[in-house]
């Protein structure tokens, strides 16, 4: 599954990264190729310039193609973000899960009981 992913959790954002050995800048103006940028950044492992979350939660980086920071490593941090933020979801809404993981993706089965209503 593909997901576009809003950054909202800062907190989240901030363990995932570290868990994914990526460098915390923390809010400011950060400096990419061609703009400066306002928000919370992180500096992924081989990364020339940060991924900063503006406002609003959109990521912003600049990677030239791969030239300056593996795209495969920013990939890694929205994945496991974006899993982890469903798991929480999940327990908020009382749900189960199971997870496995390993190099290549993240699997996350929710169980949903039908209430009888279908």
């Amino acid at each position: 599954m593909n997901a576009k992913i809003s950054i909202k959790d800062k907190a989240l954002l901030k363990r995932v990264a570290t868990e994914c050995g990526a460098e915390i800048l923390g809010e400011g103006s950060h400096e990419l190729y061609a703009e400066s940028v306002e928000g919370f950044a992180i500096k992924p492992k081989g990364y020339e310039y940060p991924v900063v979350v503006d406002k609003e939660g959109t990521v912003k980086y600049d990677t030239y193609r791969g030239a300056w920071g593996a795209e495969a490593e920013l990939g890694k941090i929205l994945a496991k973000y974006g899993a982890e933020q469903t798991k929480v979801e999940a327990r908020r809404q009382g749900l189960t899960f199971s997870e496995s993981e390993n190099d290549e993706e993240i699997e996350l089965e929710i169980e949903i009981e039908a209430d009888g209503g279908w």
